[in-house]
């Protein structure tokens, strides 16, 4: 359209079924409602950095309950958080390594996944809202029958796979074009049943499902869902209430989503506070504040606002 986007990579739904979208060319977020597209920030932590890989704002997340994007730069190989409310754009500090990020998935429990060819990272905040991150394992998709050249594209989770799209650069451009240059990678993931009704009321809140429903006249046992409202069939044995796929719109509730992780090769060390003003110093260079304002403030230590450190 006349929107100017340069490179339309990721998409992801928001509320109101307002849908954003990635430019990875110029370093840009769109965001199209009711038909009108409209620039939402164009941004230096959003562009691409590397002429070599010129990819900028890639995949992104969106985290309902903190009103943000969580944006991966695939070139400069960082994560990108956007104040929805705001349109403010910061840069996640992350302790750990990624890769050149491709695609980001924010599950029900705030675990936060980045895939990066054919590794998985596996992200937390440590409850800040994502001002900051932490890696906390990998996971390793199976590159067997993919091919060297294969690239991962977007990924998705559902109750019991996590799923990842690949090209074969090789195959879709290269003389030997055919019908295998797309390919579907996956990872199982475990399941916890939720053997209460109590429980199963627990996960449609943390999930943001409307209504809870409690019979023992329902043919499906257990916890699911249907049409945004949750629901449990009591009277079941545990294979009752672990069967799945459930018929028509019904589909099951799990309590938990275990995710083999494999833990960094360095352990990582819980935070410490940084009692001096060299402490501080040397810490905001590592996350790459420019400068440190020293004063008489009601917090005391060494803390941050926005892109300041204080």
């Amino acid at each position: 359209g006349t929107s100017g986007c340069g490179l339309a990579n990721g998409v992801v739904i928001g509320d109101d079924a307002v849908a954003y979208i990635s430019d990875s060319m110029n370093g840009r977020i769109f965001k199209v409602e009711d038909g009108a597209i409209e620039e939402v920030t164009s941004d230096p932590l959003l562009s691409w950095v590397d002429q070599s890989f010129p990819f900028g704002s890639n995949g992104m997340a969106y985290d309902k309950s903190n009103g943000l994007l969580l944006i991966a730069n695939t070139g400069a190989a960082s994560l990108v958080r956007l104040q929805l409310s705001t349109n403010e754009v910061t840069s996640i500090p992350i302790m750990g390594d990624i890769g050149n990020v491709d695609d980001v998935l924010l599950d029900s429990n705030n675990r936060l996944f980045l895939i990066s060819g054919t590794t998985i990272y596996v992200l937390t905040d440590e409850g800040n809202e994502w001002r900051s991150a932490v890696v906390r394992g990998t996971i390793d998709v199976d590159r067997s029958e993919l091919g060297e050249s294969a690239a991962s594209g977007t990924f998705g989770i559902d109750e019991s796979e996590i799923y990842i799209s690949y090209v074969r650069f090789n195959d879709l451009f290269g003389a030997g074009v055919n019908d295998n240059f797309a390919l579907i990678g996956k990872v199982e993931v475990g399941k916890v049943l939720c053997l209460t009704a109590d429980a199963c009321n627990e996960r449609r809140q943390e999930i943001g499902l409307k209504n809870f429903y409690v019979s023992n006249t329902y043919p499906s046992k257990g916890c699911f869902e249907k049409n945004g409202n949750a629901f449990f069939g009591e009277g079941g044995s545990e294979e009752d209430m672990s069967l799945s796929p459930l018929p028509g719109l019904q589909k099951r509730l799990w309590c938990e989503v275990v995710v083999p992780t494999v833990p960094p090769a360095q352990a990582i060390a819980e935070p410490t506070p940084c009692l001096t003003e060299e402490e501080c110093f040397s810490k905001i260079q590592e996350l790459g504040f420019p400068i440190l304002n020293t004063g008489v403030y009601p917090s005391k230590g060494c803390f941050y606002k926005e892109n300041n450190a204080y």
